[in-house]
């Protein structure tokens, strides 16, 4: 009974994972740490062509162009129900096969394996391995909003535009990791012997799957290393979103497989709100070839 239980477990974690957005379907796929040599779309408008002519010669007036209603609160409701539509539907894109197939599979087998991993982990982990994941996620968060308000304060565009896709990428993250915390319900391992048994506890509190640490600091890192797409920039935003992942795990608040499917949802969800969004000209990688 309980290796039909556990395989039931697992049928479920593939079913879940298949039916989330990792594939952001539109953005060509590409492998970690090579985010930045994707192919990034233009920032999307509601409405891209010119006000029609009125036959003679001038325009007839027009309602008002997205970039002429960025301060309303109805375009940024139009801009975020949009990106959420379209990330939930990646899953349908032809593109999308190889996420939905592999994305589960990698997380099934670190699922399987987990009760190994954590074996290597002391029962009673110091402190040290959650302070590094702590400082190094609230780290990275506190730079994209200090970026974000220095640009405000100094009119900077580019700097906006960091602070605005990092709080996109953290919404379009907020459902997902709401639904897959109360859906799993799994507990963390220094609960329970280390089982990680799924459907426990039904509470968006304190439940191991997946890592919001890896998850929101992953799309942080992306985010960053996007942006600002300098050697420099993505090693210190990756190897610091690594850092959070690892001891996140080290630390016996995750097991492996929390950690890996929040480590390539916060990161595939990230890389596609810059795609969607970024602006030709501010960063080197937006519309690289």
């Amino acid at each position: 009974m309980h290796g039909l239980a556990k395989t039931f477990d697992l049928f479920v974690i593939f079913t879940t994972l298949c039916w989330s957005p990792p594939v952001l379907a539109g953005s060509p796929a590409t492998s970690l740490p090579d985010a930045p040599s994707a192919v990034c779309r233009p920032a999307i408008t509601w409405n891209d062509s010119a006000p029609p002519s009125n036959g003679s010669g001038s325009t007839a007036a027009q309602a008002p162009r997205e970039d002429e209603l960025h301060g309303s609160g109805r375009y940024w409701a139009k801009r975020i129900l949009r990106d959420q539509a379209e990330t939930y539907t990646a899953p349908f894109h032809k593109s999308a096969v190889k996420w939905d197939v592999g994305l589960p599979l990698v997380t099934i087998a670190f699922v399987a394996a987990d009760k190994h991993i954590s074996a290597a982990v002391p029962k009673s982990p110091g402190p040290v391995s959650e302070d590094i994941s702590n400082v190094g996620y609230y780290g990275m968060e506190g730079i994209t909003g200090l970026i974000f308000v220095k640009g405000l304060l100094t009119h900077n565009t580019h700097e906006e535009e960091t602070g605005v896709l990092g709080a996109e990428s953290l919404i379009g993250e907020a459902g997902l990791y709401a639904l897959l915390q109360i859906s799993m319900g799994r507990d963390r391992p220094l609960q329970d012997a280390r089982k990680g048994a799924f459907f426990q506890d039904h509470d968006i509190r304190g439940n191991s799957f997946p890592s919001g640490h890896a998850m929101f600091g992953w799309s942080a890192a992306t985010i960053l290393a996007h942006d600002y797409p300098n050697a420099w920039v993505k090693w210190l935003a990756y190897g610091t979103a690594t850092a959070v992942s690892v001891t996140r795990v080290t630390s016996g608040q995750h097991f492996a497989g929390d950690v890996v499917s929040g480590t390539a949802l916060g990161y595939l969800i990230a890389r596609r709100m810059f795609h969607l969004h970024c602006k030709p000209g501010l960063s080197k990688a937006c519309g690289a070839k």
